[in-house]
């Protein structure tokens, strides 16, 4: 992870706000699991600054989606590439506003609180059920290690928002709900 927690460090030293989001934030919440990336979120007028300077730092702009641009390493697709999440600003505030400090190799970063994670991840499998396994694993696994992190309220509000009808009957049938 050498060469993106270099560019991480540039990102905090550029004064460029992201959160950790995917399965590095996991982390934060006592839970480490392989993942292929690094998956940010940042504010949509943030996109140019983090073009700059993770160009500047050997991850050119590899093209993106609707909502995620895409930095591969030198351009280099066998690397782990960095992900970056875009939302409006009002929602990224609001998730600054919650967020909390974590680190990736050292490098002093910011995570979601757990019920902005959970969203991520419940809307996640929701948009693309494929994931379903994968990002419900993390949520369960996140719910039983954190229990004093949400409240169940909390919870079914988040699952009323972002999460399929399936997340929700599995949720309730494992007693989180």
């Amino acid at each position: 992870m050498g060469a993106i927690a270099e560019a991480l460090a540039a990102l905090a030293k550029a004064d460029v706000p992201l959160l950790l989001i995917g399965g590095n934030a996991l982390q934060a919440f006592g839970y480490t699991r392989a993942t292929l990336d690094v998956d940010c979120l940042i504010a949509k007028e943030s996109s140019e600054r983090l073009k700059e300077v993770l160009g500047a730092n050997g991850f050119p702009w590899a093209g993106g989606m609707a909502l995620f641009h895409e930095f591969w390493h030198h351009g280099n697709k066998d690397e782990a590439p960095i992900h970056a999440m875009r939302v409006d600003s009002v929602t990224f505030e609001k998730m600054w506003s919650r967020s909390i400090p974590s680190e990736i190799s050292g490098i002093p970063i910011r995570v979601p609180c757990l019920p902005h994670l959970l969203a991520l991840k419940l809307f996640s499998a929701k948009q693309n059920p494929a994931r379903h396994g994968k990002d419900f694993q993390d949520v369960c696994i996140l719910l039983q290690m954190n229990p004093d992190k949400i409240t169940r309220e909390e919870l079914q509000q988040v699952c009323q928002q972002f999460a399929s009808q399936r997340a929700m009957d599995e949720l309730n049938n494992a007693g989180y709900l």
